[in-house]
């Protein structure tokens, strides 16, 4: 089922975060005639994510304290996204135990900032979350430039947000 959101306000990128795998990912946006015209669009068809489309979100251990909580954990590593089958695959994993890195947990997630942004238009994501304590599967929509300073000054737009202990409860 896919979740459809109009922007008006502000020219966002796709930002998606762990655990969830998604399906696919689109956006349109209207030509002259007042219909939708697709101008993006990815099923994750390949073996590997497509980094013409996507960077992997990662944050080092130096940064940690300086970044926000949202972003603690992510790394650029294959063992937190996995492509195949249609589906890309973003998944939460225990630190192995690196010793110059004190995170417990590391997790993947994917932005599109710098590749693709759009002023107007629709969304269309079909995505499949998995849910624990601790985890924070969410969709948003951030913008490409911060006019008025960093998060969470220039805004943002939820699609989807679960906090982990409220598995029931999604935010959009």
């Amino acid at each position: 089922m896919y979740k459809n959101i109009t922007c008006s306000m502000i020219k966002p990128l796709v930002m998606i975060i762990i655990p969830l795998f998604i399906f696919s990912a689109r956006v349109s946006g209207i030509d002259r005639d007042d219909k939708w015209k697709l101008v993006w669009e990815d099923n994750f068809d390949g073996v590997e994510l497509d980094t013409t489309r996507w960077s992997l979100i990662h944050t080092s251990p130096e940064r940690y304290d300086s970044s926000p909580d949202w972003k603690k954990y992510m790394i650029k590593d294959e063992r937190v996204y996995i492509v195949e089958d249609g589906k890309l695959w973003l998944k939460g994993i225990r630190n192995p135990g690196n010793p110059d890195d004190p995170r417990p947990f590391l997790t993947g997630g994917v932005e599109s900032q710098g590749k693709f942004s759009f002023k107007y238009g629709k969304v269309e994501i079909r995505a499949r979350k998995k849910c624990a304590q601790g985890a924070w599967p969410a969709i948003w929509m951030m913008p490409e430039e911060s006019v008025y300073g960093g998060w969470p000054h220039s805004g943002e737009i939820d699609i989807m947000e679960l906090v982990g202990h409220r598995p029931n409860v999604v935010h959009g």
